[in-house]
């Protein structure tokens, strides 16, 4: 004869352990989903910041700049700024503007660098390793970095150019 006044419910803890399996699960799936996405983002502004280094390190070397005498004008006026009088050549007049309005207003510099939001710092160095040219817009500590160089003519010699992008 059937038992009348069950039916089939499942018993508590039954259910305690299943929801425990459950919430397990779905943590392990969140965790390994965060640890995707903190993953992608770090690849994401590093893809960032060496794209915008190499650019800004090719408009330096490779152009005059606009205007091409930005460095008889205002910060405000050079629409981007090249430190050649040709192109891998750099000139010594240019260099020393940049330098200046560096120090003057580093986040004019940076802007129309197109660095955006990353601090920077420009370097000239010989082959054997002696800096003859620096200009940076900021001093803090660098979390994050990318640097990126290439070989130029300064006053007639090769030299390294550097230019590495931080925040």
């Amino acid at each position: 004869m059937p038992e009348f006044g069950k039916k089939g419910q499942i018993f508590s803890a039954d259910a305690l352990l299943g929801m425990i399996v459950f919430l397990f699960a779905l943590s392990i799936v969140f965790y390994y989903f965060g640890q995707i996405s903190e993953r992608d983002r770090a690849f994401t502004e590093s893809f960032e910041m060496k794209t915008i280094a190499f650019n800004s390190l090719s408009s330096l070397v490779e152009t005059k700049g606009a205007p091409e005498n930005w460095e008889f004008a205002e910060i405000q006026d050079a629409k981007s700024f090249g430190v050649s009088s040709e192109r891998n050549v750099l000139s010594p007049e240019k260099l020393e503007k940049f330098g200046e309005f560096t120090l003057q207003d580093a986040n004019s510099v940076r802007k129309t660098l197109g660095l955006g939001k990353y601090d920077f710092s420009f370097k000239i160095s010989d082959f054997n390793g002696i800096e003859v040219f620096l200009a940076s817009s900021s001093n803090s500590s660098k979390s994050v970095s990318f640097k990126t160089s290439r070989i130029s003519l300064y006053n007639g010699s090769p030299a390294i150019v550097s230019l590495e992008v931080f925040k």
